[in-house]
């Protein structure tokens, strides 16, 4: 039930051993879905596709970012760039799908642009006056290259992108992910809050009950957590030798067989070898390092109750036919763990409904980073839920309230 005045009842914070957890209508209010899209998704870095699809001028390819069009292109130079993909003229698309063109033309009136977003021609407006397409230019948002990923930022008040990914990156340095290869992956529809499915990914308090395959790759009692400020960091060591590799190796005979067909990637450390680092990075993408190669999980809000969450798998390529099915093992496994997943926010959500549920309490030792998560996304939406409230989103304001979630 909304608080008088009020989108959504309020959170109040004290502390991951006294708080409770985010209200139910935090979960279902499409008033506070649609206060994110302005006030969250717009002001954080996004990922939006691979480096290889732009590594050559020309090439490019299409995308939204917080209902705003998005089109991603390798310019003449050289530059990445993000522009809007809203001609000028009528709000027709500049570009459609994915591809590579010396320039893009509207198709709705033909009007062309230069890859780096200047308009080119204008052919039929010869007799509008004071009209002079040669100031005329695409907006252009941020857009940067890390590893084999592409981001984007809408608003300019977004931290630097090294700053976003502070926490992940001197991890990222031993799996050489612009070594590695894409593999593919695959989609799925859940209807659930995006918070749901992201709240799900915040702890391995669930895994005994809804992964049963996992829980035996997993050993609880090295299953440690870290806070960073836009991020936060899960690490689950294997009790045996591989992990969920070891239900493949069952069916070969032994662990130590799977090993020898397939051991860690070379370069990694002992923690990389014989386990998992789980990240999660501000609001909507999860970094996956395993020992055998990389998964990146990015969930996309759709509507209050809808999301979409993509796997993306990076592996090294592979000479033998033997290798490249033990990769694809562990990319299946990995696919039947999120449909648990699925199924589980699926019901989740449903309870988010009902007439006698309001919020729950945290498990102070196995939801450190689900009140993080909750925290930075208190931090972000407080000032936006008072009708009428003046509140200014701002960078001191969100980085005050994560360095205390930190310390």
């Amino acid at each position: 039930m909304q608080t008088a005045g009020r989108v959504v009842s309020q959170w109040r914070d004290e502390g991951v051993e006294r708080s409770g957890t985010l209200p139910s209508d935090w979960y279902t209010s499409r008033e506070l879905f649609e206060l994110e899209r302005e006030h969250l998704f717009r002001h954080v870095w996004t990922c939006v596709g691979r480096t290889e699809q732009v590594a050559e001028p020309g090439q490019f390819f299409t995308c939204e970012v917080a209902n705003e069009q998005v089109l991603v292109v390798r310019d003449r130079g050289g530059q990445l760039r993000a522009l809007s993909n809203v001609c000028l003229h009528r709000a027709g698309p500049v570009a459609m799908g994915c591809g590579q063109r010396r320039a893009f033309q509207c198709p709705y009136h033909g009007w062309t642009y230069e890859l780096d977003g200047r308009v080119r021609g204008t052919q039929g407006m010869e007799n509008t006056e004071c009209f002079e397409p040669g100031t005329m230019r695409l907006p252009e948002f941020r857009a940067q290259a890390w590893g084999p990923l592409v981001w984007v930022a809408i608003e300019p008040d977004v931290p630097p992108l090294a700053e976003w990914l502070a926490q992940i990156t001197p991890r990222a340095a031993n799996y050489r992910l612009d070594e590695l290869t894409y593999m593919g992956g695959r989609r799925w529809r859940i209807e659930c809050n995006w918070k749901m499915y992201v709240d799900n990914y915040m702890e391995g308090y669930h895994i005994p009950f809804i992964h049963p395959g996992l829980n035996q790759g997993l050993s609880p009692s090295v299953y440690t957590y870290s806070l960073g400020t836009w991020s936060n960091e899960q690490y689950g060591a294997e009790p045996h030798p591989r992990g969920p590799g070891s239900r493949v190796a069952s069916v070969l005979g032994s662990i130590q067989a799977f090993r020898a067909l397939k051991p860690p990637m070379p370069g990694l450390d002992e923690t990389e070898r014989n386990g998992y680092y789980f990240f999660w990075l501000f609001p909507c993408h999860t970094f996956n390092f395993m020992p055998d190669g990389f998964l990146l999980l990015s969930i996309r809000p759709i509507d209050v109750e809808l999301t979409e969450s993509t796997f993306s798998w990076w592996f090294p390529e592979e000479a033998t036919l033997d290798r490249k099915l033990l990769q694809a093992a562990v990319v299946n496994f990995g696919h039947l763990v999120n449909t648990e997943d699925v199924e589980i926010c699926t019901h989740a959500q449903k309870g988010m409904r009902s007439s006698v549920y309001r919020q729950g309490r945290y498990s102070a030792e196995q939801e450190k980073c689900l009140h993080h998560f909750h925290r930075i996304a208190s931090a972000y939406m407080e000032p936006h839920l008072v009708r009428g409230g003046n509140g200014h989103l701002g960078n001191g304001h969100v980085a005050g309230a994560s360095e205390s979630v930190a310390r």
